[in-house]
């Protein structure tokens, strides 16, 4: 039996392509694993989040580092930074208009208890005016009474003692005209209501 001289061509050159016999291919221990695997993304963020955790005090400033964590990644990631920024300039605007508001509460506050105090100062000009009205009005009731319960006692002498129909100086007569009963009633109903006025004026007082 002939072997064909070609055989050994064919083993290694098919198509034009070189066939690797097993010489050529290398051993499994040939073949060696790094040293030290790459490190990844993942492990950064978890040796960032351990870090968190150990310098947060309570589990409220653990969600403050992640939220300013998760901000800083969407502020600067290309895929999402445009987006985020909008997005956060909104919530400044709207945490700016909440401080503005915040601040123009008591702003409000301060007015309206400006107002109520320029309201009952009015109120207090008034009522000392008023005071000193009443004032004055007393003083004059007490005046009216006075003299007038002077002409009362007065007429009431007349009554009791009249005066004599012949003048001691010229020895001429004249007529005088007694009080009657009806003026005497009069003035006693005038001093009794000037008194009912001024109690009730001194009533406002008190």
């Amino acid at each position: 039996m002939h072997s064909d001289p070609n055989a050994d061509q064919l083993a290694f050159d098919v198509d034009g392509v070189p066939t690797p016999n097993e010489s050529s291919i290398p051993s499994a221990s040939a073949i060696t694993e790094p040293s030290t695997p790459p490190s990844s993304s993942a492990n950064a963020l978890d040796a960032l989040l351990n870090e968190y955790r150990a310098r947060a005090t309570s589990e409220r400033a653990k969600g403050t580092l992640f939220e300013e964590l998760t901000r800083q990644f969407l502020l600067h990631d290309a895929r999402f930074a445009h987006q985020f920024k909008e997005v956060y300039l909104a919530r400044l605007r709207a945490q700016l208009e909440d401080l503005q508001n915040q601040r123009e509460h008591p702003l409000t506050q301060d007015a309206k208890l400006i107002a109520t105090i320029s309201s009952q100062m009015q109120d207090l000009e008034r009522l000392e005016v008023a005071v000193e009205q009443r004032g004055t009005l007393i003083t004059q009731y007490d005046a009216d009474v006075a003299r007038l319960d002077l002409q009362l006692q007065d007429m009431r002498y007349d009554r009791t003692h009249p005066h004599p129909d012949t003048c001691q100086f010229y020895n001429s007569t004249f007529k005088t005209l007694q009080p009657s009963n009806e003026d005497i009633a009069a003035f006693e109903v005038e001093i009794a209501r000037i008194r009912r006025l001024r109690q009730e004026a001194k009533a406002d007082l008190d």
